[in-house]
């Protein structure tokens, strides 16, 4: 018989990983895997995937139990739902469960985590092309439909347009007045139309809305729409709109301020010629079955 170190330097050579093996130790030191069984003349038999060897039990120190081995991980392929999203979103992998779970942060209802999801989409957003997934996001997020806008308004103005112009066509009270006031600090172009349908609109939350979004944007053009809303019987309807005459019309070294729709009336002829693309106020009305109604006729 070949001495116990030969017969296990052979050996070793030809082994491979067991899921389930012992570690046998031997008094030399050296040490070899495989499946232990125990012979009836007190010998020991080593199992292996490419065959066995009987040794002395004296020449075992001791044997042990292999610790077990770590599953290896391998990257499933995407399902059909999963890459039909990345299509859709434009991104996918580690990308996607990153964004994934800052929108759930978003959605957390703690105002910290919230805060943090919302720089962190930003951040992210600034860097890549996230707007694909940000526009698929506010369509089957709802609830988050109005943060998530405003986040791709500030990393992706341009593209944010649409989102915005559909939030507030079809959104609830709340998303429609936050949207309207977004998109009119992108683009004023843009937002002006539903600005100024929103002045007129059914409710007050977005005709208030809409009053201080052309105020903060220092819209001139809807300087007379604005002077008819202060004629509105609303109160607060009349001051926002009446607050939101002062932001467009002072300036840093003047504030302009009246507290009747007359005397703004009596401003306004004095510097229209000096504005172009006025709104006509009988021109403008409220948005109807959900869609914006801004007349040119």
């Amino acid at each position: 018989m070949c001495p116990i170190g030969t017969r296990l330097a052979i050996l070793s050579g030809l082994l491979s990983v067991w899921a389930s093996a012992d570690i046998v130790v031997f008094k030399n030191g050296a040490k070899l895997t495989g499946t232990v069984t125990h012979t009836l003349d007190g010998n020991i038999e080593i199992r292996m995937e490419s065959g066995h060897m009987v040794v002395p039990r004296a020449e075992v120190e001791k044997i042990l139990p292999e610790p077990p081995k770590p599953p290896v991980r391998t990257r499933r392929p995407p399902t059909a739902y999963e890459a039909h999203i990345g299509e859709i979103t434009g991104v996918a992998g580690k990308t996607k469960e990153k964004l994934d779970a800052l929108v759930r942060a978003l959605g957390s209802g703690v105002d910290r985590e919230r805060r943090s999801a919302r720089r962190a989409l930003i951040d992210l957003g600034k860097a890549e092309s996230i707007s694909g997934y940000l526009r698929a996001m506010i369509e089957h997020a709802p609830s988050l439909a109005a943060d998530l806008a405003d986040i791709l308004a500030e990393t992706d103005p341009k593209g944010a347009v649409k989102e915005l112009e559909r939030l507030i066509e079809t959104g609830d009270v709340e998303y429609r007045s936050r949207a309207i006031g977004t998109l009119m600090g992108i683009d004023r172009d843009a937002g002006l139309p539903h600005a100024a349908a929103g002045l007129v609109d059914t409710d007050r939350t977005i005709r208030i809305a809409s009053a201080t979004a052309l105020g903060k944007a220092k819209e001139k053009r809807a300087t007379l729409v604005l002077i008819k809303t202060m004629r509105s019987g609303d109160r607060k309807v009349s001051y926002a709109s009446r607050n939101a005459l002062c932001a467009i019309w002072s300036t840093d070294k003047k504030r302009v301020e009246y507290s009747s729709p007359e005397s703004w009336l009596a401003f306004w002829t004095t510097r229209k010629d000096s504005v172009a693309g006025v709104l006509d106020p009988a021109k403008v009305v409220p948005m109807a079955a959900g869609r914006l109604a801004v007349t040119d006729k």
